[in-house]
């Protein structure tokens, strides 16, 4: 054999292993994508009217909602107590005219006019949503024709999605070329939705730099100026709970800088024997019977403080005997006064006489500074201050101090590390919650679809037969609505996790545990939803076959697109109107209409509800592009209604200072990662695993993690805090406004009246309140001896 045929007998042999490689590579894919096919979600919501028609015509009705609310809310503020009711704010003029006058002065204003910084940053995250979708549906137009002519048989709006880019089936030979125009517009996406974050990062840099400075310098109010130059100190050790030894401390760190120092005193007793006695006045009337209550309550409050205190004591002991060894003070744990407080007394601090200290009131691990300099503020909070060998200073954790209207004074008083295990427990019950949450929304899927209207004998083919466009809208309605309700009253339970299961010492951490637990929550309700299943099924079916990950996902995420566009439908016709014509208000209007109180944003659930029609955005911006024009439809109206309730409505409850921003970034990067994985999982199922076009798609969620790390390494830390460079220009302002002189070791003030910081400013309130208890009990039980007496 010569080496010409040889080569030839070699060459055939290598093409006749290549071919066998292949075709058995072509049947092991055929079957894992036949099990995988197995492992589909159940056909849920495949009854859902998915007629063009009926999604147009709830967007009409929507609309006509939205338009009807506005009207009613012109007719009721034209009267005195329909506009004290409706718009507090707005004493200018009554509101006259059509709905499109309302539309016009909505639109009119200016952001970043008289809108705080919460509310800027609330509605700059829809007007980012709106140019979002605007960008969206400029590439729908490319993407829906590619769609419609696709072959993938489908009918109704779900040939506009790309279930319909179907034109070789699952098993193919070759991959469809024109999936990728569908690439090339998943690139341009995810590219515009990247320049949008960083530009909306910057500008969020400057807003929250400018109100820092802001506050600083006076120009919202005496207590947030005061704020900006406090500081917060938990975990203070025992033998540094008083007056003389925390101004030497931190007069050490920042000399001629330490303006008031204010040690919070262990209140809890007084907190618990009011709710108590309130709970008793309540069932017992009496007056006489309420005086020997109140002493037994006072009697079992403090026997309940004198056992909290010690196992506090002794679980704190045991600590130190389990890392350092330490037993000297073991024995003082049987030390414990009356209150709770300590063997050793407590150098009482100097107050107003409108403010007076119960000696029984010993201090507590948490006390409040004040600076003279905001420069020094700002090194403090970013700073190391103890050395790490001085177990007392070191262990103290140092923190910006919030507004004294911020703090939820019940909660101050309980330690640091008492609260991180309760933080600990807390998040052990929302991850619980979590895994349930399939119960909830599954059994309000239930009662809201087909088979509970067929309950009721012939009303289904009637309404098929009569009236299929009124059939397809409840169909297609009722959950979306359910399903609104459900997580309208999930803010209600975690704002009771945050506060009374956690004990979280201020309002703002409250807010900004709610906002991302209800996230949270609203993002496995989205997993719920296009796996129809629950969390731990579906996660399960992954972790056993990780193979068909994208497969589960490819064919998951087009089945339900109809479902979400009718629930951001729901959202712009539902959520919308009802913040303008607020239940509450009405109710208020009808019942007590000379009643003015101020309303709040709650915005644990307003950014949640904007965050997730976003989320939705971003999933199917290119899986179903006709979700971006609706989209447009609800970030348009949400702009112009959150400036007009912002302006007119919405008071100031406390200061976020933006804060919101940051779980509302994680939150559309967790978005766009789920989008990205499901194109993923799309390309292996229109094209196959081992093909350009899934690697071409496979990178895009490496770039959008790479995106979040640039963004939490570079821009979050700027955003944090004061720069440094601002805080020193307020120091040089402040000297003409406030000089400050040397009077011993306390500085004073002698500025504008209105701009001084005041000593008690971190005062607990019951305080001042224990001795109007105390005189009531007094003057309750001379009435009952003279009564006695007199008998």
């Amino acid at each position: 054999m010569d080496g010409a045929t040889s080569q030839r007998v070699l060459a055939s042999a290598v093409r006749f292993l290549g071919e066998l490689a292949e075709k058995n590579a072509t049947y092991v894919d055929a079957a894992r994508d036949a099990h995988c096919q197995e492992l589909d979600v159940n056909e849920k919501y495949d009854g859902m009217d998915d007629k063009i028609f009926s999604v147009v015509f709830a967007m009409v009705v929507n609309l006509c909602q939205l338009a009807a609310a506005v009207t009613v809310l012109l007719l009721l503020v034209r009267t005195k107590r329909g506009q004290k009711a409706l718009v507090p704010l707005k004493t200018d003029q009554r509101m006259t005219g059509m709905p499109t006058e309302w539309f016009r002065e909505a639109y009119a204003i200016k952001i970043e006019e008289g809108i705080s910084i919460d509310g800027v940053v609330l509605i700059r995250l829809c007007l980012l949503g709106l140019k979002f979708s605007v960008f969206g549906t400029i590439m729908a137009c490319f993407l829906i024709p590619l769609y419609v002519y696709g072959g993938g048989g489908d009918d109704g709006i779900m040939t506009l999605s790309i279930s319909n880019l179907r034109e070789l089936g699952i098993f193919i030979d070759r991959p469809p070329k024109r999936f990728w125009g569908v690439i090339v517009v998943a690139w341009l996406t995810t590219g515009n939705f990247i320049w949008l974050m960083r530009a909306e990062w910057r500008h969020f840099i400057a807003l929250r730099h400018r109100h820092f400075t802001n506050r600083a310098n006076g120009k919202m109010g005496a207590s947030a100026r005061q704020a900006q130059y406090s500081l917060m100190i938990e975990r203070v050790a025992p033998d540094q709970r008083n007056l003389e030894e925390m101004t030497d401390v931190l007069s050490k760190l920042f000399p001629d800088g330490v303006r008031y120092v204010w040690l919070q005193p262990d209140t809890i007793g007084l907190y618990h024997l009011k709710s108590l006695k309130e709970a008793g006045d309540t069932i017992c009337v009496f007056r006489c019977c309420q005086h020997r209550m109140h002493e037994q309550m006072s009697h079992l409050v403090k026997l309940e403080r004198r056992i909290a205190l010690r196992a506090r004591r002794a679980e704190s002991l045991l600590q130190d005997v389990a890392t350092d060894g330490q037993v000297a003070n073991i024995v003082n744990v049987m030390g414990v006064n009356r209150w709770g407080g300590g063997t050793s007394a407590v150098t009482a601090q100097p107050v107003p006489q409108a403010v007076e200290q119960d000696p029984e009131l010993t201090s507590t691990g948490t006390s409040f500074v004040t600076l003279s300099y905001v420069r020094d503020r700002v090194v403090a909070e970013q700073a190391v201050l103890f050395d790490g060998e001085n177990k007392d200073l070191s262990g103290m954790i140092v923190s910006p101090a919030p507004e004294a209207r911020d703090l939820v004074w019940e909660n101050v008083c309980v330690p640091h590390d008492s609260i991180r295990k309760r933080i600990w427990l807390g998040n052990a019950i929302c991850f619980m919650g979590m895994l349930l949450w399939s119960v909830p929304v599954s059994g309000i899927q239930v009662i809201a679809s087909v088979k509970t209207l067929e309950h009721v004998p012939g009303l289904v083919p009637w309404l098929h037969e009569h009236i299929p466009t009124l059939f397809g809208l409840m169909v297609s309605y009722f959950p979306v609505l359910a399903l609104l309700v459900l997580l309208t009253l999930l803010p209600y339970v975690l704002r009771f996790v945050g506060l009374r299961v956690e004990s979280r010492k201020t309002n703002t951490d409250i807010v900004y545990s709610i906002l991302w637990r209800n996230f949270a929550f609203q993002l496995i309700t989205l997993w719920l939803t296009v796996f129809s299943s629950s969390l731990l099924d579906s996660v399960g079916a992954i972790w056993e076959h990780p193979n068909c990950m994208y497969y589960i996902l490819g064919a998951s995420i087009p089945k339900v697109s109809v479902y979400f566009i009718q629930f951001v439908v729901a959202r712009t016709g539902i959520s919308l109107p009802l913040l303008l014509l607020r239940v509450s208000s009405l109710f208020k209007l009808l019942t007590s209409p000379d009643e003015a109180e101020p309303v709040y944003c709650y915005f644990d659930t307003q950014i949640t509800n904007v965050c997730i029609v976003f989320v939705l955005g971003l999933m199917y911006s290119v899986v179903a592009p006709i979700i971006m024009p609706v989209c447009i439809v609800y970030f348009g109206l949400a702009s112009v209604v959150f400036k007009w309730l912002f302006v007119h409505v919405y008071s100031s409850e406390f200061d976020l200072e933006g804060r919101a921003w940051f779980v509302a970034f994680r939150g559309l990067i967790v978005g766009s990662l789920f989008g990205n994985i499901a194109l993923c999982g799309l390309a292996v199922v229109n094209c196959g695993a081992n093909t350009p076009q899934f690697y071409a798609t496979g990178v895009l969620p490496f770039v959008i993690m790479f995106f979040a790390r640039d963004c939490e390494n570079r821009y979050r830390r700027a955003a944090s805090v004061m720069s440094y460079q601002n805080a020193v220009q307020v120091d040089e302002d402040m000297k003409d406004m406030d000089r400050i002189e040397s009077n011993g070791t306390t500085p004073v003030i002698t500025g504008p009246s209105s701009l001084q910081f005041r000593r008690d400013f971190y005062a607990d309130p019951i305080i001042k309140e224990a001795a109007h208890l105390t005189s009531d009990e007094s003057d309750s039980g001379g009435d009952s001896d003279a009564s006695s007496d007199a008998n």
